[in-house]
């Protein structure tokens, strides 16, 4: 990844009432985009905020919130959702049991398609949210 634009601020727990916040939220750690976003404190607590009611505070299976986290990053050319790092979103599709050939759909199918190959390996659901962010 390249470097920030920005300097990282990565406050010592105990430190800042905001990083100690995401930090329970991500289970002990911060990442990169929490440096950078905790260059600004209102802006840092939002996205915690946010990211609390995106990943764990609605109804929507695992998978299908990935499927959906990953559509929008591959649409955007977000190669930070697809990183390697077990933070981010493509190894968390994984263990929530999107299976690499589904990965690699999601990522690759163009956009504004209207509808996607007979072949796809989607499951009918999953097809549909594909779909959603284009539509």
């Amino acid at each position: 990844m390249a470097p920030a634009r920005v300097p990282y601020v990565f406050p010592e727990p105990g430190t800042d009432a905001v990083a100690d916040a995401i930090r329970t939220r991500r289970k002990g750690t911060l990442v990169d985009l929490d440096g950078v976003l905790l260059n600004n404190r209102s802006l840092a607590e939002g996205w915690n905020t946010f990211g609390a009611a995106l990943r764990d505070n609605n109804s929507l299976p695992v998978d299908m919130r990935e499927l959906l986290i990953l559509r929008v990053g591959a649409l955007n050319n977000a190669t930070y959702e697809w990183s390697v790092s077990s933070l981010q979103h493509e190894s968390v599709g994984r263990s929530a049991g999107l299976s690499t050939e589904q990965l690699r759909e999601i990522r690759l199918t163009p956009a504004f398609l209207g509808t996607l190959t007979p072949r796809s390996c989607l499951t009918p659901a999953q097809s549909a949210a594909m779909l959603f962010p284009t539509s």
